[in-house]
């Protein structure tokens, strides 16, 4: 490169390496990144999910030992939604918002609907060493699926459902919102930390690339 790669390129070298599961060229880049400017919060989050898509935990470990001791902090991955003047935030696993137990009980209704027209969670998005049950729990309840739920059940039929992430969503959610589009005949309009995504009939505007 007729340059010196920023955190920027490293990133998007990174997410590449996830894409196509290359660990050798993801190893490759940390051991440089190590030495580099570049060692940012981001960059090592990247890392750690690389490692965790492989199943190598112990070098999930060393990348979160390694966080740790440079005083780094992931950001919390979370959803809002506006209804009727009012935002109503989200997190992973979140039962602290009023009416939780309504929104839970719409999720799983979603869920099986969804899994009806073929739906199947892609477990590759927890990256967490537990076993594929509570991978597809902690994936149905990503904060983007609670919003989405959520504003099914709180707003008029018909309205769009509209969502602010405050991270890059994943493609599990990516293809979730999908089918809820499809199935339930809503437009899904969610804002992530990359782009607008508008979800119409099955469909994104993004055409499954993001």
């Amino acid at each position: 490169m007729p340059m010196e790669p920023n955190g920027a390129i490293w990133g998007a070298f990174l997410s590449a390496c996830r894409i196509h599961k290359n660990e050798k060229l993801a190893n490759l880049a940390d051991e440089i990144i190590s030495k580099s400017n570049n060692d940012k919060t981001g960059i090592q989050v990247l890392l750690s999910n690389i490692y965790a898509s492989a199943g190598k935990w112990d070098d999930v470990a060393k990348v979160r030992i390694h966080m740790k001791e440079k005083g780094m902090k992931k950001i919390a991955g979370s959803s809002s939604i506006e209804l009727n003047g009012v935002v109503h935030e989200f997190t992973s696993g979140d039962e602290s918002q009023p009416g939780s137990d309504l929104t839970a009980l719409m999720l799983h209704e979603i869920n099986c609907r969804l899994s009806a027209e073929g739906y199947v969670p892609d477990l590759e998005n927890v990256l967490l060493d537990v076993d594929e049950k509570e991978k597809e729990f902690l994936l149905s309840r990503h904060s983007e699926k609670l919003a989405i739920a959520f504003g099914l059940i709180s707003s008029g039929r018909g309205m769009p459902v509209r969502v602010v992430k405050n991270l890059r969503m994943c493609s599990d959610c990516h293809s979730f919102a999908k089918m809820v589009s499809k199935v339930y005949n809503r437009e899904i309009i969610i804002r992530d930390n990359n782009r607008f995504h508008f979800f119409q009939r099955g469909s994104c505007s993004c055409c499954d690339y993001w």
